[in-house]
Formats: structure tokens, C-alpha cells, sequence
């Protein structure tokens, strides 16, 4: 149950009695194998974002949130040749390698080394705390003025 436990305790018999169904309805976690209602929800997410962005569109899961990140890495690299990339300060996107690179946590890093392809970090535009200290009435936007001095 990994991290669950913690919220959920151990031998709960209703997670314990989800987890059993779901193992026999679906046994298995990893991303390769195709089964039906892997492919039903795979059409149906492909003809939402189809109906939403007016674009066809394919879904690819994946195990976890790491890897996601490194798989949306390979695919923007693959797509503009570019490896360098901005990223939010405070943001966390995994503890995998790629995923450490652009996240701007030096204690999820330090161990790595240097990143050559490492993003270059950007403060988050919130209007409520402001990373300027500006206020949202006279600030004229002035965080998105700051990220566009990047480019």
C-alpha cells in the first residue's frame, strides 16, 4: 500500500476489499500490455480531447508521475530538438533523473551533479502571495513581463 497506509492504516477491510476486486477485474499495473478497458478508456480520452481541442490525439499511460514527466521531457525534445526549459521554483516533478533536472528542490539534486540540461527556474505567478511582492491592481501583470524578458 506504500504511502497509503498512512492515511488508510494497515489490513482496512474495505481497501483491502477494493484492492481484491480490482486485482480481479484488472491484474495488472504496468503500462505495456493493452486489455479492454484500458483501450475503452483510451478512446474515450482521445475522443473528449478531440471534441474539446478539435485535434486527434493519442494516450499513452504510464506507471507513475516520474515517469511521465521523463516521457513528456522525451517528447518536447523529440518535437523542437531544444533540451533547455523553464520550469516553476518550488515545483517537484520526481525523483527520476530526468524529473530531478527541472525540479528546483536542491535537496531532490545535490546528489546528481551538475544538469547541463537543466531547466531554468521561473517564480510561479500568484496573484495572492506575490513572488514581487507587487498587489494585482497596480502589478499590471508584471510576473508574465518578467517571464517574457526570458525569450
Amino acid at each position: 500500500m506504500w504511502y497509503s497506509a498512512c492515511n488508510l492504516g494497515y489490513r482496512e477491510k474495505r481497501v483491502n476489499a477494493a484492492v481484491a476486486e480490482q486485482l480481479n477485474t484488472l491484474p495488472q499495473l504496468a503500462s505495456q500490455f493493452v486489455n479492454p478497458s484500458r483501450a475503452l478508456l483510451a478512446q474515450k480520452l482521445c475522443e473528449a480531447n478531440r471534441l474539446r481541442f478539435g485535434e486527434k490525439g493519442r494516450v499513452h499511460f504510464n506507471v507513475g508521475g516520474s515517469q511521465a514527466v521523463e516521457d513528456a521531457l522525451k517528447l518536447i525534445r523529440n518535437a523542437t530538438g531544444k533540451n533547455l526549459m523553464f520550469a516553476y521554483m518550488g515545483g517537484y516533478h520526481g525523483r527520476t533523473l530526468g524529473a530531478s533536472a527541472i525540479t528546483s528542490s536542491y535537496r531532490y539534486r545535490r546528489r546528481f551533479g551538475h544538469f547541463s540540461d537543466r531547466a531554468h527556474f521561473v517564480p510561479y505567478p500568484y496573484c495572492y502571495r506575490c513572488p514581487y511582492g507587487k498587489k494585482r491592481e497596480d502589478c499590471d501583470f508584471y510576473c508574465v513581463s518578467q517571464f517574457e524578458k526570458l525569450f
